[in-house]
């Protein structure tokens, strides 16, 4: 079994789920009141550095430091632990096993667009994995037709009673708070009470803004509680097997474009109907009144409109 996390990017430290994020700061931006003595080799640069700018660029010419002050911050009565990053091996190692799941993936497919494009690797991560915002988890399954995972090296009880990570869930009693680890752990969860997806929901447009544009009003409804009509907006023009079900469901009926009666309606010419795609209904007393046709979404022949 595989778990790989990362934290939150930007103002993590706001995050209520994230506090090693505020400890972590401490270490990253030389903010403490007192710290205990490091090494002499760390001490040493320190003595040569004497503004923040100096000690960051002491810390990255010398990744030693940077561990050396990360390793002292303590969580929960626990210490940090560093780990170097994955060298050029690791991560060739990484794609060779995945190629055994996608012989097509190469090191350039690392964006979400392009994963999507890789049929037997989404294929995979469906059975396989299990994906959130900020972690990704790999646990072999044990079906026999499968080409891909070898058999499991861990006792079978200890392989059933290794689930993936859970998401973290508010406490009934207590909001403020997460539910313990162990009360979840082996349980369905999802993200819905993950932080940053909860405050993008809030602040996200019900409908954006350009779907409400005259031309883009595709019918109307009946408001059930005012009595009036509606226009209902749609991004894309609906064919007519979908107005045609629309109009099943919502109960409409057409209506004359220009003064809104639901009868006596005229048979538009086939000069028009080749012509348009959408055709607005005109009522007999509206063309005796030199009133025309309303269309709309001329038929395109050839890549260019019909004349």
């Amino acid at each position: 079994m595989l778990i790989a996390v990362h934290t939150a990017p930007h103002h993590s430290w706001t995050n209520p789920a994230e506090r090693i994020m505020s400890i972590l700061n401490l270490g990253l931006q030389n903010v403490a009141i007192m710290r205990n003595t490091m090494s002499d080799e760390s001490e040493a640069l320190f003595d040569k550095a004497d503004t923040l700018d100096e000690i960051r660029d002491k810390a990255n010419k010398n990744s030693n430091l940077e561990m050396d002050r990360s390793e002292r911050l303590v969580l929960k009565d626990q210490y940090f632990k560093c780990y170097n990053a994955a060298s050029e091996y690791d991560i060739n190692g990484l794609f060779q096993s995945i190629s055994k799941v996608d012989p097509l993936l190469t090191h350039n497919d690392t964006t979400q667009a392009q994963l999507t494009r890789h049929n037997e690797l989404v294929s995979f991560m469906k059975t396989h994995c299990h994906e959130r915002a900020y972690s990704f988890q790999i646990k072999k399954c044990q079906d026999v037709s499968c080409n891909i995972c070898t058999p499991i090296r861990l006792p079978q009880t200890v392989f059933d009673s290794l689930h993936f990570l859970p998401d973290p869930v508010p406490a009934l009693d207590n909001p403020d708070h997460y539910t313990s680890f162990q009360a979840v752990y082996g349980k369905q969860t999802s993200e819905e009470f993950r932080p940053s997806l909860q405050l993008n929901q809030a602040n996200a447009e019900p409908v954006p803004k350009s779907v409400f544009a005259s031309g883009k009003i595709r019918d109307y409804i009946m408001c059930c509680d005012c009595g009036k009509r509606r226009c209902v907006y749609s991004d894309k023009a609906l064919s007519q097997d979908e107005i045609q079900d629309f109009n099943r469901k919502s109960g409409n009926s057409n209506i004359c474009y220009h003064c809104d009666t639901d009868s006596d309606f005229v048979d538009p010419p086939d000069s028009i109907r080749t012509k348009y795609k959408i055709i607005y209904p005109l009522c007999q007393r509206c063309q005796d009144k030199g009133k025309e046709f309303n269309a709309r979404m001329e038929v395109k022949v050839n890549g260019s409109n019909s004349k």
